[in-house]
């Protein structure tokens, strides 16, 4: 029998060592694909009071999920005003014992199986600023271990995600979509139900 005193310290140890992530961390490539950026905490009873995730580049379609009590600001290149590179959500209130889930609808585009997508997160708080912006150099190293950016990995269509959907493909005027986006609606809807 385990102790609750096991549990509990099982349960801090993962708390603690928990990262901002991308929820699914997976997705078919050239698709329609959500993911959430999931905040887990911040610095010990502080809170977070703006969350910006800079957008991976080739995304495309980009939407930010509207956050109940958080206000969003969209940032576009300097050369390009068409093209999003970061999304802001600010003006809320996330205390560390609570996680916030951060909404991206995107196209994801056409790229080989294993290709990762960063989206570098800042994590403003009332005790300073988080930095989830590590990528790994050339040789796969972090400069910063602790603070890894979330990332989205390419994987095959049939082993996605239940957030990914990969495009429809149009063939004799008849749009066909995969068994696996069948499988994640019906899910969807029996959960709903």
């Amino acid at each position: 029998m385990v102790s609750l005193s096991t549990l509990l310290l099982a349960a801090v140890a993962t708390f603690a060592s928990a990262h901002v992530s991308c929820n699914p961390p997976t997705a078919p490539a050239n698709g329609y694909f959500t993911t959430i950026v999931r905040v887990p905490h911040s610095y010990p009873n502080a809170t977070t009071t703006n969350v910006t995730v800079q957008l991976a580049p080739n995304v495309t379609s980009v939407k930010p999920q509207l956050v109940a009590g958080w206000k969003v600001d969209l940032t576009y290149a300097a050369a390009d005003a068409t093209k999003l590179e970061a999304i802001t959500w600010y003006g809320g209130e996330l205390p560390d014992a609570l996680y916030g889930d951060f909404g991206l609808q995107m196209k994801l585009p056409n790229a080989p199986v294993g290709t990762v997508f960063y989206f570098p997160v800042t994590q403003a708080t009332s005790n300073g600023t988080i930095a989830w912006t590590s990528i790994p150099d050339a040789n796969g190293n972090l400069s910063d271990p602790a603070h890894p950016a979330p990332k989205v990995t390419i994987v095959n269509a049939t082993t996605t995600s239940p957030g990914a959907a990969p495009a429809p493909v149009a063939k004799s005027g008849v749009t066909h979509t995969t068994a696996s986006t069948l499988v994640v609606a019906t899910a969807a809807a029996l959960i709903w139900a």
